[in-house]
């Protein structure tokens, strides 16, 4: 038991996530707890996480909303394009294996976004798994869970894992997004 609680605390210093039966998720910083270095803070990019298309206010390590943990993170579309947080995962799925994605949200305008893993498979072909919010998705003040699964059918080149807005004013907070390879269950 020791053992087991020693983990756990060098795994969230590091930005690692374990899931509740004890594997390991493959996002890093899904909770978006850690911050890049920055003397802006709390204004920073969550560590590991690339910021593609953001504006100015697009970037907030939010912690006055968070779901758990002391941050989550708020993206604020002020441009017609995605604005989005991406990670590439260093570990790759196995053929057979299932993929979960799962992460909460909550919004506070009528906003379209959410999040997305991309499977590029060594053929070069893509697999893509969408979590959006409802469309239209009115206002949600509540932290909400996705869940989706996607079946790797080829070998993998490369996994990644956006969460984004997809429209001009709208406002998303994301929190705890994880990633999980499952291998194939036999009987």
């Amino acid at each position: 038991m020791r053992k087991a609680i020693v983990l756990l605390f060098v795994a969230s210093l590091f930005g690692l996530s374990v899931s509740a039966d004890g594997t390991w998720l493959e996002v890093s910083n899904g909770g978006f707890e850690i911050r890049h270095p920055s003397t802006f803070a709390p204004d920073t990019w969550p560590a590991d996480w690339k910021a593609l298309n953001m504006g100015v206010q697009g970037r907030f390590c939010d912690t006055d909303t968070a779901r758990t943990g002391l941050c989550g993170v708020r993206i604020f579309a002020t441009r017609d394009s995605a604005q989005t947080l991406q990670q590439v995962l260093a570990n790759l799925p196995n053929v057979g294996d299932t993929i979960e994605l799962r992460y909460w949200s909550k919004w506070d305008v009528d906003s379209i976004g959410g999040a997305q893993l991309v499977i590029t498979y060594t053929d070069a072909t893509t697999a893509i798994l969408n979590l959006n919010l409802p469309v239209p998705s009115g206002v949600n003040p509540v932290w909400t869970e996705f869940v989706g699964t996607i079946v790797v059918t080829k070998p993998v080149a490369s996994v990644t894992v956006n969460v984004r807005t997809t429209r001009r004013n709208s406002r998303i907070w994301f929190d705890d997004a994880s990633v999980q390879y499952l291998p194939p269950v036999t009987p």
